[in-house]
């Protein structure tokens, strides 16, 4: 386990994941956009579909397994359902009007 040197008193911009502050560092940043289309016979199938779907995104782009575009999103079956788009980028310093 790497450990990193903390503080005596925790700072505004403290990053707890990386044992460092945010203040003149570049901030990373990731837009993503999620577009699926899933048509069935009752609510609670296309219900449980799209979160299927929508949990395997989840793995990908966790994962680190998608880089920065347009991405198909598929199924069970393999048929295509919609897309994901990912924009990674760097701005600038991490500021209090920074998204979260």
């Amino acid at each position: 386990m790497n450990m990193q040197p903390v503080p005596d008193e925790p700072e505004k911009n403290y990053d707890w994941t990386e044992g460092k502050t945010m203040d003149d560092e570049l901030i990373s940043n990731l837009q993503c956009d999620v577009a699926i289309n899933i048509a069935g016979w009752d609510d609670a199938a296309i219900n449980k579909r799209t979160a299927d779907v929508l949990r395997k995104a989840a793995a990908m782009v966790e994962s680190g397994d998608l880089e920065t575009g347009f991405i198909d999103l598929r199924d069970d079956t393999g048929k295509k359902v919609g897309t994901i788009y990912l924009d990674h980028s760097e701005g600038g310093p991490f500021t209090d009007e920074t998204p979260n």
